[in-house]
């Protein structure tokens, strides 16, 4: 099991592509069929996560990749 902690904000999309790379990277390092690989997705909201000693949702502006399009 592979183990991904990120921001709750993220898309399902993104979700999905994610798992889907991950589950390709390590089957073909590994050589075991990528049916087999499993991704469990650990969603922590911003107001739970700090870098630098700031939590991310106090942050001015939201980083690129979580900002609405």
């Amino acid at each position: 099991i592979v183990t991904v902690h990120w921001f709750s904000e993220r898309t399902h999309e993104m979700r999905a592509e994610v798992a889907d790379g991950i589950a390709d990277v390590i089957s073909k390092a590994t050589k075991a069929p990528k049916d087999i690989v499993r991704v469990l997705f650990i969603d922590v909201p911003t107001s739970h996560w700090s870098k630098g000693g700031q939590l991310v949702s106090d942050y001015k502006e939201p980083p690129k990749y979580l900002q609405k399009e």
